[in-house]
């Protein structure tokens, strides 16, 4: 199946979460890491980053960047 490039790189994002990659941070890559990672515009990578809000994989804080969710905090 197709996937557009703003699913391709969601599914990505929860790849790496659910593989661990991000546990020595909790950080994931910068709105603009993204961007250039996926080529996607920076609203486009903004919005990835609302769905996986909306799924209660990450959160942000704002001027410090987006990170994941301990799973393990209820």
């Amino acid at each position: 199946m197709y996937k557009n490039r703003t699913e391709q790189l969601a599914d990505d994002l929860r790849a790496e979460i659910a593989a661990g990659l991000y546990d020595d941070t909790g950080q994931i890559p910068s709105l603009t890491q993204l961007r250039d990672r996926s080529g996607l515009s920076l609203q486009s990578v903004q919005r990835v980053i609302g769905v996986l809000k909306k799924e209660g994989l990450v959160y942000s804080i704002p001027g410090r960047g987006v990170y994941v969710k301990d799973g393990r905090d209820g």
